[in-house]
């Protein structure tokens, strides 16, 4: 006694997983209604990036020179009140 086993992908009565998203990317791709929408979000994260990064390379900067004010009122106070180290 034989089983036959029929996919129901291969009766065509379902559309194949990959086949289905293959249509679902094209179909995306060829559509340009909202075009402007999607390139503005994508600018948008971009641009809130090199905020960020600037804003963190400003507050580096401002901290290394206070750091380095520090350093330098450290070593003249040693100097002037002759502490040896």
């Amino acid at each position: 006694m034989q089983i036959l086993v029929v996919s129901v992908f291969a009766t065509g009565l379902v559309e194949s997983p990959m086949r289905a998203f293959r249509s679902l990317v094209s179909d995306f791709a060829r559509d340009r209604d909202g075009s402007v929408a999607v390139l503005f979000s994508l600018s948008c994260v971009v641009l809130f990036a090199l905020i960020g990064l600037a804003v963190d390379t400003s507050r580096y900067h401002n901290y290394s020179g206070q750091m380095q004010q520090s350093l330098d009122a450290a070593a003249l106070a040693g100097a002037f009140f002759g502490v040896n180290v």
